[in-house]
């Protein structure tokens, strides 16, 4: 059974220190939902609060449309994966896969039958008598993840489940948390800190910082539609680059200037900066995948962004690279193919289509315009 999961002004303070603050927010039936956000932002916060392992200090918390904030943790009807696992070390798979159901005083049929489907669709019939010290981490967390399916429960609830998996394990358990959601469509919540596993997995993403929610979207929306610089330099690996500038004629564009970069603002980001006036300090923002290395003596382009520097550091990591670019005070990363990468001290010139430039207000940090989409409303 699957459960919408709905979050009403939701506040959780220790003290002084106030966690999360006023999150409004539902999760829809059979969801993949990802909170995502640096370390300290209160995600897990809220995590625990939707088990029952912390009190919510005001708000309400609705869990298939029954109000949950005085109910115990295992009157929830949800399931909870944590970054460490959290097996039983002397029971074996199959004890650990089956315990909550004997809890239930279910018939020995019914357990096995169920025990046995979820080691299928996991891989973990071959492991059933194992005891978890003799598992992979891969395998563990496979167990881990078992013991919450077999219960059938509302929801889901993931703690960072793969942080403690080697980055190629990672990866695959990725692909297999996906499929397993295409299968059970259980409602789902899953906190990391990882905006890989964000953009991946979720169907929905939502952004946290310093207990407040910034954003939340589709990994499409939430990428390529940032609602502030936080979330704009928080996905994106490596981040955006932002660029302090300022706003100027050159030409018939408006553009946003400062040394060594002149960035033509697409017409219809013009248009919503000019209405409301443009004395006023912006900063740029463009991701390293849209930038390249053209050298080309008619540059600029009206078209185009350019930005001259100086190669600073060159990383190469197989088929392409990362150049680091000193611009005036400012360092900037362009992802370029590995054939292509210019020497450390030589000079450069960077272009972007003016499409793919971002404009955020200096003073709100809140994203005033980009090409990829129609602009944002713009306030004075």
């Amino acid at each position: 059974m699957s459960a919408t999961v709905t979050y009403r002004d939701i506040t959780k303070s220790y003290g002084d220190v106030t966690a999360v603050r006023g999150f409004d927010l539902e999760v829809a039936d059979g969801e993949f939902l990802v909170l995502v956000g640096p370390s300290g932002c209160g995600k897990s916060t809220l995590l625990r609060m939707t088990a029952g392992l912390e009190r919510i200090t005001s708000g309400d918390l609705e869990i298939g449309g029954r109000r949950v904030n005085d109910q115990e943790a295992g009157d929830r009807d949800v399931a909870m994966v944590f970054q460490n696992y959290a097996l039983y070390p002397h029971r074996s798979v199959r004890g650990n896969l089956s315990y909550a159901l004997r809890l239930r005083r279910l018939p020995r049929a019914v357990v096995d039958r169920k025990v046995e489907a979820v080691a299928g669709m996991l891989e973990l019939s071959d492991l059933l008598d194992r005891r978890p010290g003799q598992l992979s981490g891969g395998q563990a967390q496979r167990v881990a993840l078992g013991r919450a399916i077999v219960r059938q429960p509302a929801v889901f609830l993931m703690d960072e489940p793969l942080s403690n998996l080697d980055a190629k394990l990672r990866a695959q358990m990725r692909t297999e948390l996906v499929r397993l959601h295409r299968t059970v469509r259980t409602t789902t919540i899953y906190v990391t800190h990882d905006q890989v596993e964000a953009m991946t997995m979720g169907t929905r993403i939502v952004v946290l910082d310093k207990g407040e929610l910034q954003q939340v979207g589709t990994p499409r929306e939430v990428y390529h539609r940032p609602a502030n610089l936080f979330v704009a330099t928080f996905m994106g690996a490596p981040p955006m680059n932002v660029i302090d500038a300022g706003l100027q004629r050159v030409g018939d564009d408006l553009a946003a200037v400062t040394d060594g970069v002149v960035a033509p603002l697409p017409p219809s980001v013009a248009r919503a900066v000019e209405a409301s006036g443009t004395d006023r300090s912006v900063v740029l923002g463009l991701r390293p995948e849209d930038l390249r290395v053209d050298n080309s003596p008619d540059l600029p382009r009206p078209d185009e962004v350019t930005v001259v520097g100086e190669v600073d550091v060159v990383e190469l990591l197989g088929g392409e690279a990362y150049l680091h670019v000193l611009c005036g005070a400012q360092r900037l990363t362009a992802k370029i193919p590995a054939d292509t990468e210019p020497a450390p001290g030589e000079r450069v010139r960077l272009v972007a289509p003016r499409s793919k430039a971002y404009l955020f207000d200096a003073a709100t940090t809140r994203l005033l315009g980009t090409g990829h989409t129609d602009p944002v409303e713009v306030s004075a």
